[in-house]
């Protein structure tokens, strides 16, 4: 007598229901789908803990804007003493704004440069 092969009922999961099926039954794969929920995570607390402590901070920090003038520094000896002023803007976060210009004396033309890479630190 030959053996009747009985016909499997049709799997009537989503297609997203049969993967994650195969995702629980999985260790590996749920590990590590958890470690980077978790990762992520921190990452999203530690991000939003930054910002805040950025925010508090800059209300209680003083303004460093304005200008900033230095005594007469002999910064090359051959030339007469120069003078150094620092024009600050509003700074944005740490990043600070502005201009530093060098001149000698009042027969000299003075040298403006912008500010590229100013950080505030403290």
């Amino acid at each position: 007598m030959p053996k009747v092969r009985i016909p499997k009922p049709p799997d009537r999961r989503t297609l997203v229901d049969r993967l994650l099926d195969r995702i629980k039954n999985n260790r590996t794969a749920a590990v590590v789908i958890v470690a980077c929920l978790g990762i992520g995570g921190i990452a999203s607390l530690m991000d939003a803990a930054r910002k805040l402590s950025d925010t508090v901070f800059s209300f209680t920090s003083q303004s460093v804007a304005g200008e900033w003038k230095s005594d007469a520094v002999a910064f090359y000896p051959a030339f007469a003493p120069e003078f150094m002023r620092l024009h600050l803007q509003e700074p944005t976060s740490e990043q600070l704004v502005g201009s530093v210009q060098s001149s000698g004396n009042a027969e000299t033309q003075p040298r403006n440069f912008p500010l590229l890479e100013g950080k505030r630190s403290g």
